[in-house]
């Protein structure tokens, strides 16, 4: 009688479901083992993972980290940029931007650091900070667009007006509000203007009427339409 039972347990173990399906696998992998394709696509694989480890490892290395002391050092900085202070203001942004350049705020010192040397009218370190924000992987929009309205201004001065217009219509772009936008499609008609484009400055101010109807520079707008178009001889 044992037997039996053996026999018939040894003949469900046979046709277990389970079973059958991990010695089909294996079967499989044992096959296909012996192509020599199959290892150049494993090694393949293990490339793209490497690479892709390798990426996200990258990003959270340079991922910028959170400092109290760095937060309150850029304020102290702020604070001095709107009280003018040429003493201390330099020396912060040092710091900031070399000690503190992996965190958050040493590298939104950048742009500050152009808003600073912009008002003294250095140009050159105003677009070396400006330029430095913009190719750090800090994600605030509205940093980013004041910078690059900035930076049309400066482009503006230099009467480089292809860039001013670039810049100004990235301002445009990454505003983070309405109000801010049409401030910008504003001064992109201003830009044509100051570039002696007439005729694309009116334009500008046409598509602005109809992209920002509710706009409070609407009446500006109108009325400078209205010059615009007495001097290309369209008023009677």
């Amino acid at each position: 009688m044992a037997k039996q039972v053996k026999k018939v347990h040894k003949e469900e173990l046979r046709r277990d479901p389970v079973r059958e399906a991990i010695l089909s696998t294996i079967a499989f992998f044992r096959k296909i083992t012996k192509f020599k394709y199959f290892w150049y696509g494993l090694y393949g694989l293990g490339g793209v993972l490497v690479i892709l480890l390798a990426i996200v490892l990258y990003r959270n290395a340079t991922k910028p980290r959170i400092s109290t002391e760095a937060d309150f050092m850029l304020l102290q900085t702020i604070v001095y940029i709107s009280q003018q202070d040429t003493t201390h203001v330099p020396q912060l942004l040092q710091e900031l931007t070399t000690k503190y350049r992996t965190t958050t705020s040493g590298q939104k010192a950048h742009y500050y650091g152009g808003l600073y040397y912009q008002k003294l009218g250095d140009i050159k370190k105003a677009l070396e900070y400006y330029k430095k924000f913009l190719n750090s992987p800090v994600e605030d929009k509205l940093l980013r667009t004041l910078t690059y309205a900035n930076l049309s201004d400066i482009y503006v001065d230099m009467k480089k007006f292809s860039k001013a217009l670039n810049f100004i219509e990235k301002a445009e772009k990454s505003a983070p509000s309405e109000p801010l936008k049409a401030y910008y499609n504003y001064k992109m008609a201003r830009i044509y203007f100051a570039k002696g484009d007439i005729k694309k400055s009116k334009e500008t101010l046409e598509a602005f009427t109809k992209k920002f109807p509710k706009s409070s520079l609407t009446q500006t707008v109108n009325e400078e339409l209205l010059f615009l178009k007495g001097m290309l001889g369209e008023v009677n």
